[in-house]
């Protein structure tokens, strides 16, 4: 398990490094950051000089830090696990004064009713979700003419969400 580790945050590494690239590069060229963790094993390896380009590339909007840490089960996660997830994201977005405005869960099967509220109290505005289809099965609402919507926790928290019907495969159509 560890060489996996090894292994995955070395790619971390050379990918944020391409994306860097590719910010220079293309003028339309945008990127999101969909976990912390991925930015936290590349700035561990990172010189200051390349932290700083990271930071600059974060600050202009076409380079997005997301506030989850990792893309969590959310509904096997308890709601302390979850608030904690929020913690490193918006702990960098402070220190670096970059903003940090939306949660994303990719490739899971779905989330919990609790997010609404974690991510209200933590000042996160917007809410995606692409969910594993194959694993969660396919979301049928709200329906594809609901989309944005308010999701609305038990405590009366909302943030506006977006939740696709095909994973996050649907960005290719």
């Amino acid at each position: 398990a560890q060489d996996g580790f090894v292994e995955l945050a070395a790619f971390q590494k050379t990918h944020f490094d391409q994306v860097l690239v590719n910010l220079d590069a293309d003028a339309d060229y945008r990127w999101t950051i969909e976990a912390g963790w991925d930015l936290d094993r590349w700035w561990e390896v990172s010189t200051d000089v390349e932290r700083q380009r990271m930071v600059a590339a974060l600050g202009t909007g076409r380079l997005v830090l997301t506030a989850g840490y990792a893309s969590l089960h959310t509904t096997t996660a308890g709601h302390e696990e979850l608030t904690r997830n929020v913690y490193w994201a918006s702990r960098f977005a402070r220190t670096h004064g970059i903003p940090l405005r939306t949660w994303i869960t990719d490739d899971v099967p779905g989330t919990s009713f609790a997010v609404p509220e974690i991510l209200k109290r933590s000042g996160i505005e917007f809410f995606v979700g692409g969910m594993n289809t194959p694993f969660g099965g396919r979301v049928t609402q709200p329906d594809h003419g609901d989309r944005p919507f308010w999701w609305t926790g038990p405590d009366g928290s909302a943030v506006l969400s977006w939740i696709t019907f095909d994973s996050y495969a649907e960005a290719f159509d």
